[in-house]
């Protein structure tokens, strides 16, 4: 069973893993975030300074939990309070992709958004990422625009596509 959980003060330790884990798949689909950020007193910083963001709610960060382990992050950050439009991020472990863990974590935490009055989201993904594209469709995403600027990304070169959903 799929559920997610609010990012804590325990789960640092647990999250570090989890992305160390998953270093080498997320970078095939994003940049890299760089040696630094996994070093055990940045990625402690690092993780205060999200917890901090999110106790005063211009940030949500949850993790996607599947039988006590973390197999995927959520996040809804950027939160403009004259829309209550917020933009949307989520990264499965490639040991979970293709289980619909992203789409039910999409589904759960849309219904926690709207508890906290948030009216629509923003997402984008790369034009290599047909997952992604997918999970963001079947969530009810439209496809907004296409970014004409293209970037090297592991010798593709792509561009963004970004998505919007009104609640």
């Amino acid at each position: 069973m799929i559920t997610i959980q609010p990012l804590k003060p325990s789960h640092e330790g647990l999250l570090r893993e989890f992305e160390l884990e998953n270093r080498g798949y997320f970078a095939s689909m994003v940049p890299d975030r760089g040696d630094e950020y996994f070093e055990p007193a940045t990625f402690s910083k690092r993780h205060d300074a999200l917890l901090e963001e999110q106790a005063e709610a211009h940030s949500y960060f949850y993790l996607i939990i599947e039988n006590r382990d973390i197999v995927g992050r959520i996040n809804v950050v950027d939160i403009d309070p004259s829309t209550s439009f917020a933009h949307i991020g989520y990264r499965i472990g490639k040991r979970h992709t293709r289980k619909g863990i992203a789409l039910k974590a999409m589904g759960l935490v849309q219904v926690e958004m709207v508890k906290k009055g948030i009216k629509g989201f923003y997402a984008k993904t790369t034009t290599n990422n047909i997952p992604s594209q997918k999970v963001l469709e079947r969530s009810g995403f439209m496809l907004a625009a296409a970014d004409e600027d293209k970037f090297d990304l592991n010798g593709e070169m792509v561009s963004f596509l970004n998505y919007t959903l009104k609640l």
